[in-house]
């Protein structure tokens, strides 16, 4: 069993429970480490992050429940910082940088939200031609250059599984993808192997597709497995599967949070 788990969401941003219930299904569930990532403040939109005083009373609470668990579990206190987020690196143990915005001319497309929102953004901003729209994503996503996990690397096929709204077996799509991969294995980034969308039930398999994963094995690179937990059951949630798909690419580790950094460990 993989006992650690380095994304989940509380209250203080769109979780539903308190950072202090998050913590103690972790323990419960017998992990030696746990690291909470409330969203980053994004002034554009509220509607899913902590504010500037949610994120003060956030780092208070973790370094509370920190020294309650001291010899017991460690705990981290991360943020998931969208590219447009802004917050002071230094206050956090580990960043998440995600991409949940494709910005334009015309304010920001929320590429997490409903694939109606992509349908019209695609027709709005890029002509109708929904590969577009994904490649200027990946463009995107090849700015996160601070952070130090990869955060839902292909995000924008969060309804490709229910809804036809591009091909990701094309080559136009997977040559975007696969661009911004290469950038990112460059700079040395650990991605993330995230569960969320199948505890939401949007996916069957993790982010990042296969292929990706494929790719990230042939050149090297490094991955850790993540839940995205916006509940306490969704902790740990579907970590055997995941196990199973990156076994059969031919990984042999994972990384893991520790107090001196990232380190490998045996699945």
């Amino acid at each position: 069993m993989i006992k650690s788990d380095f994304h989940a969401h509380t209250v203080f941003c769109d979780g539903k429970n308190t950072a202090r219930e998050m913590v103690r299904a972790a323990y419960d569930k017998g992990l030696s480490a746990f690291g909470l990532s409330g969203h980053g403040y994004t002034p554009f939109d509220g509607s899913y992050c902590m504010s500037e005083k949610d994120t003060d009373s956030y780092l208070y609470q973790l370094s509370q429940l920190k020294a309650e668990y001291s010899g017991k579990m460690n705990i981290f206190a991360g943020i998931e910082a969208d590219l447009y987020s802004e917050f002071d690196r230094s206050r956090f143990d580990y960043v998440i940088g995600s991409v949940h915005y494709i910005k334009t001319d015309g304010g920001y497309i929320d590429v997490d939200n409903t694939p109606q929102i992509l349908k019209d953004a695609a027709k709005t901003y890029f002509g109708g031609d929904m590969l577009a729209l994904c490649e200027r994503y990946f463009e995107e996503v090849v700015e996160l250059e601070n952070a130090d996990i990869i955060g839902h690397f292909d995000l924008i096929t969060k309804f490709s599984e229910r809804e036809a709204l591009f091909d990701t077996d094309c080559r136009r799509y997977r040559m975007s993808a696969l661009s911004a991969l290469d950038t990112l294995l460059d700079r040395g980034a650990v991605f993330e192997v995230n569960t969320g969308a199948i505890s939401r039930g949007y996916r069957t398999v993790p982010y990042p597709a296969p292929f990706i994963l494929d790719r990230i094995y042939e050149r090297g690179g490094r991955v850790i497995l993540t839940s995205d937990a916006h509940n306490t059951n969704g902790i740990c949630a579907h970590f055997d599967s995941a196990v199973a798909i990156l076994k059969e690419i031919g990984f042999k580790s994972i990384a893991t949070l520790t107090i001196g950094g990232f380190r490998e460990i045996e699945i």
